[in-house]
């Protein structure tokens, strides 16, 4: 059974509903900074720091948890159910979070076991595969591995992998087989799906890569009509990679004519997830005086890059690693801050 709770969780934090830090979406409410767990695959992941920030970050007033099957090699699944569990303990039920798991990419292990009989080509680069088996074993696996019922939100990751690998009319089809499995699901292990992209949100009307965001609604509406569970986007936004923000790239049929990610997706009652607003700390480095000048408060360059995209029109929820105390009580101050947007 699918519960939200997510109210509860804001009557913990009065100060940062008066800041407007949380975000009312379909009936839940999210934190506008989100808790990635991502971790550089050079890096190791150390699973006590791991399970202690996440602890740490929803004890902080971060109910919004974000993890792909592949983190990790899937590790980061097992650390945040670990993680979970002790909140559990502590008091601070599940139901009171949003959990967000992207599947598309089995992990290299699981890929060497030979578990799945599927053709070489149903599988694009990097073990990339949106077969509905691949998916109902993903699935299954995130949630056992997280020990819980449901994740709140599925998303395809990086979904423009088969596109590149196999072109735009195998892509769409195999976008609608997957959502026609995903749609079977809804209200059992999820309450609704979306698509990740590092890429294909973000380039102009005319290239060859772009997948516009009305390709994957209205290969939804032509599995479940108008009623359709297509929820949720994900993409980066950051001060280096604008693009979401400025980019007339999305044809918004209201409007009669092109509109950027973000209102495409505002007028769509879409939810964004905003990967990387960090740029991997690249947007750290280019905080200058005068952008800071524009802002309230003495933020650092990570709290400033923080705040300029939970602060964007139409940004749900910015994504960001927090893999220290210390990241997790500089990024959470925040909560303490108004949004503020400067165009």
């Amino acid at each position: 059974m699918i519960l939200n709770q997510t109210h509860e969780y804001t009557h913990r934090f009065p100060a940062a509903v008066e800041n407007r830090f949380f975000r009312s979406f379909d009936g839940s409410w999210l934190s506008s900074i989100g808790l990635g767990t991502y971790i550089d695959p050079v890096r190791e992941m150390d699973e006590a720091r791991a399970i202690k920030s996440i602890v740490a970050s929803v004890k902080a007033g971060c109910n919004v948890i974000d993890t792909a099957a592949n983190y990790s090699d899937g590790e980061a699944i097992a650390f945040i159910g670990i993680a979970l569990r002790e909140l559990a303990r502590l008091g601070i039920p599940r139901e009171e979070l949003i959990v967000v798991v992207k599947i598309g990419y089995v992990p290299e292990t699981v890929l060497k076991s030979g578990k799945f009989s599927l053709r070489s080509d149903e599988f694009a680069e990097r073990g990339h595969s949106i077969h509905p088996s691949v998916l109902h074993d993903q699935l299954k696996s995130c949630i056992d591995l997280l020990g819980v019922s449901y994740i709140d939100y599925v998303l395809l990751h990086n979904v423009e992998e088969q596109f590149l690998k196999f072109g735009h009319e195998v892509g769409l089809f195999r976008t609608l087989k997957a959502f026609e499995y995903l749609e079977s699901r809804v209200g059992h292990e999820f309450r609704a799906y979306g698509v990740s992209s590092w890429s294909c949100f973000r380039l102009p009307v005319g290239h060859p890569a772009l997948i516009p965001i009305g390709a994957f609604v209205a290969r939804a509406g032509e599995v479940a009509g108008e009623a359709h569970s297509f929820r949720v986007i994900q993409l980066p936004i950051n001060i280096c990679m604008g693009e979401a923000m400025y980019l007339r790239n999305h044809w918004i049929e209201r409007d009669g004519e092109f509109g950027s990610t973000l209102e495409y997706c505002q007028q769509g009652n879409l939810a964004v997830f905003a990967s990387a607003p960090l740029a991997k700390g690249s947007a750290i480095h280019i905080v200058s005086p005068e952008l800071k000048a524009l802002y309230k408060g003495n933020l650092t360059p990570s709290q400033l890059a923080l705040q300029f995209v939970r602060s964007l029109p139409g940004v749900t929820c910015g994504l960001v690693g927090m893999v220290g105390i210390e990241h997790v009580a500089e990024n959470l101050m925040l909560n303490s801050c108004m949004p503020e947007y400067v165009a």
